[in-house]
């Protein structure tokens, strides 16, 4: 996978309702930032069959090898100092492989790991072993209905963002994930270079 650009955001104890907006205008380029993602195309029927008839049984090959990214997001976490100090809990939204969830729970986070594919969550449940982590096969904008009630982090990295079908959906996605967070939670989004 080519070079990401990752946002951390740490949830203030007084709501900043602004987040998600600013998130957006990044995202979508309307913000300053890095590169300029413009719009968000789609030319299959939809993420998961893409995933299903494409992806899944390359993607970790595809990135680079599991090893290679699973290090550089432990030196990333460990770089930023993300470890648990409140409920202990993340999320990961668009979890693939566990590029992100496996760290988080070497971290000592109990993880809830939710993607399309069951083939990634497959992969993701072998690698894992016995590190603290739940697979969820499910829609990533419907991540509360399998996420504890209190949640510490919350990731979505990789090119996740970019399998949304729309702008409104993003902003959906970070407005229901700033809200999720507790007090004083971490959201973490990461943006693939697509340039």
């Amino acid at each position: 996978c080519s070079d990401t650009y990752t946002l951390a955001y740490r949830k203030p104890p007084i709501p900043d309702e602004s987040l998600p907006n600013q998130v957006l205008g990044l995202y979508m380029g309307t913000q300053k930032n890095p590169y300029e993602p413009n719009t968000i195309r789609h030319s299959m029927a939809s993420v998961k069959e893409h995933y299903d008839n494409l992806l899944a049984s390359c993607y970790s090959w595809m990135c680079g090898g599991s090893d290679l990214i699973l290090k550089r997001n432990r030196t990333f976490f460990q770089d930023h100092d993300i470890r648990p100090a409140h409920s202990s809990t993340a999320v990961d939204l668009g979890a693939g492989s566990g590029f992100q969830a496996i760290p988080l729970a070497e971290a000592g986070f109990k993880v809830t790991a939710i993607d399309l594919s069951r083939e990634l969550l497959t992969e993701l449940s072998e690698t894992a072993g016995t590190l603290a982590i739940k697979t969820v096969r499910g829609n990533l904008l419907n991540f509360v209905q399998y996420s504890p009630a209190e949640i510490e982090t919350i990731v979505c990295m990789g090119d996740t963002l970019t399998h949304l079908k729309t702008p409104t959906e993003v902003k959906e996605l970070i407005h229901r994930a700033y809200g999720a967070l507790e007090k004083e939670g971490l959201l973490i989004l990461g943006f693939r270079d697509m340039t």
